[in-house]
C-alpha cells in the first residue's frame, strides 16, 4: 500500500535578472584617412536562481500507523534514526537551491576601411563573474542525508575577434572570422545518495563532484553573401569550424534520478550553413534556411563517460526552417502581414550510453504561423506555435529506472505588441 501512493512533485522555479549597458561610438572619425567606426562599453548583470522542489506522499502517515500500529516517526526509518527525515504533511523530499551570478564586463570593437572595397574588424571583451550558490536537500528520499552545500567561485576571461569582409562589387561580398568564445562553469551538486554514487562509478567518476569549470573554444568560419536577379534573390552561406577545449555536457545518472554537468575534455564541430530568399510575388516572400553540422568529442579524460568519437550531445546533424511572408496594404495607414514557417530538427544523442534511453532523440517538424499588422510605429502580432499541436516524444529520460517521456511543446496561442521609439 506504501509503495503504490501517488507522489506527486511540486516544483517552483523563480528566475531575477537585471543588467546595465553604457555604450559610446564614433561619429564620422577617421584614420589615416579612412573611414573607421569604433564602439566602447562597459555591462554589468546580477542575476539569481531560486529552485524549491517539495515531494509529498498523501495519506503516508496515516497508512503507515494504520498497518503498524505505530507512528511512521517511530519507526527505523522515522526521524530519530535518520535526522535529516521528516514526515509533516507527509513530505517526503526536499530540495532547496539558490544560485546568484554577478558579472561584469568591458568591451570596444573598431571597424576600419583598409582599402574602399576591404574591411577589417577588431574586437576584444573581458568578462569578470563570481557566483554563489547555495542548497539544502533531505527526507526519506534522499536516504535520511541533509546536505546543506555552499560553494563560491570567481573567473575571467579574455575573448578577442577578428573578421575581413571584402565587397566583390555592390551585390557580392565575401567574409572571414575568427573569434574565441568562453562560458562559465558552475556547481552541480552534491549528489549524496548511494545509488548516485554507483552510477558516477560505472562511468568511471569515483568521487562525487561538486562543481564544473568553464569551457572554451574558437570559431572559424568564411562564407559569401550575394544579391541576384535585382535584388529579388538573396543568398548567404558559409563553412565552419569550431575548435572547443574542456566541453560542458550534462551526464544523465539514470538509477538516482538526477544529472550533473562536467567537462568532458576536447570537442571539435564543423559544418555549413545556407540561408535563400526569394521575392517571388510583390509582397510575397519565400526563403530556406539550413545547416548541417558535425560535432564530436575528439578527446576524453575519462572514456567510460565519453570516449573520442562520440557525438557532442544534444546537436542535430542538420536542421532546417522553411517560410513564407506576405505583406499587403489594407488601408493608406495599415499594413497587414502574415507568416509561416515550418521547422524541421534533425536527430541527435541525448547520452553517450548508447542503452540509456536518452540515448536516441529523433527527428521533428514544428509548423508556427502569425498574422498582423502595423500603424505608424505600431505592431501588434497574434501568433500561434506548434499549429499541429505536434506532440511527438523528442527525449526518453531515465528517472529512479523509470523510463520518462518528453514531448514537443503543445499549440501555444498568444498576442504581442510594440512600439518603435
Amino acid at each position: 500500500m506504501i509503495g503504490t501512493l501517488p507522489s506527486p512533485v511540486r516544483r517552483t522555479d523563480r528566475d531575477y535578472q537585471e543588467s546595465e549597458e553604457l555604450r559610446a561610438t564614433s561619429n564620422d572619425a577617421k584614420l589615416f584617412g579612412r573611414n573607421l567606426n569604433w564602439i566602447a562599453g562597459l555591462y554589468f548583470e546580477n542575476s539569481r536562481q531560486v529552485r524549491d522542489d517539495n515531494e509529498n506522499a498523501p495519506g503516508l502517515g496515516a497508512d503507515f500507523e494504520k498497518i503498524y500500529g505505530f507512528s511512521i516517526d517511530n519507526s527505523a526509518i522515522g526521524n530519530a534514526t535518520l535526522p535529516g527525515v521528516f514526515y509533516g504533511n507527509d513530505l517526503v523530499y526536499r530540495d532547496n537551491q539558490s544560485l546568484d551570478q554577478v558579472q561584469y564586463a568591458a568591451f570596444t570593437q573598431a571597424d576600419y576601411e583598409i582599402l574602399p572595397d576591404l574591411k577589417a574588424t577588431a574586437g576584444v571583451r573581458y568578462s569578470y563573474a563570481t557566483q554563489n550558490y547555495y542548497r539544502n536537500s533531505g527526507g526519506v528520499l534522499a536516504f535520511g542525508n541533509v546536505n546543506p552545500f555552499t560553494a563560491q567561485d570567481s573567473s575571467y576571461s579574455l575573448t578577442p575577434k577578428f573578421s575581413l569582409t571584402y565587397d566583390l562589387d555592390p551585390n557580392s561580398t565575401l567574409y572571414s572570422t575568427v573569434a574565441k568564445g568562453y562560458r562559465l562553469g558552475g556547481p552541480t551538486g552534491p549528489v549524496a545518495s548511494s545509488n548516485c554514487h554507483n552510477d558516477l562509478a560505472a562511468i568511471g567518476i569515483n568521487t562525487p563532484p561538486t562543481s564544473y569549470g568553464p569551457d572554451k573554444l574558437w570559431s572559424y568560419e568564411a562564407g559569401a553573401k550575394e544579391l541576384l536577379l535585382d535584388n529579388r534573390l538573396s543568398v548567404d552561406a558559409d563553412v565552419y569550424y569550431i575548435d572547443w577545449s574542456n566541453i560542458q555536457q550534462s551526464i544523465n545518472l539514470p538509477t538516482c534520478g538526477a544529472s550533473i554537468t562536467q567537462n568532458l575534455g576536447a570537442a571539435e564541430s564543423y559544418g555549413t550553413e545556407f540561408q535563400l530568399h526569394a521575392k517571388v510575388l510583390p509582397g510575397l516572400t519565400l526563403g530556406v534556411v539550413g545547416g548541417i553540422t558535425r560535432a564530436i568529442i575528439t578527446d576524453s579524460p575519462n572514456t567510460l563517460t565519453a570516449a573520442p568519437g562520440e557525438d557532442v550531445l544534444n546537436t542535430p546533424k542538420w536542421t532546417g526552417t522553411f517560410s513564407a511572408d506576405y505583406e499587403w496594404p489594407l488601408t493608406n495607414a495599415i499594413d497587414a502581414f502574415a507568416r509561416a514557417d515550418l521547422d524541421v530538427v534533425g536527430s541527435s544523442h541525448g547520452a553517450f550510453n548508447d542503452t540509456d534511453p536518452a540515448f536516441n532523440q529523433p527527428r521533428y517538424t514544428v509548423l508556427n504561423g502569425s498574422l498582423g499588422f502595423t500603424v505608424d510605429s505600431y505592431v501588434v502580432t497574434l501568433y500561434a506555435k506548434n499549429l499541429g499541436d505536434n506532440n511527438k516524444i523528442i527525449q526518453r529520460p531515465s528517472i529512479n529506472f523509470v523510463e520518462e517521456a518528453y514531448t514537443l511543446r503543445p499549440l501555444t496561442i498568444g498576442m504581442t505588441a510594440s512600439m518603435k521609439f
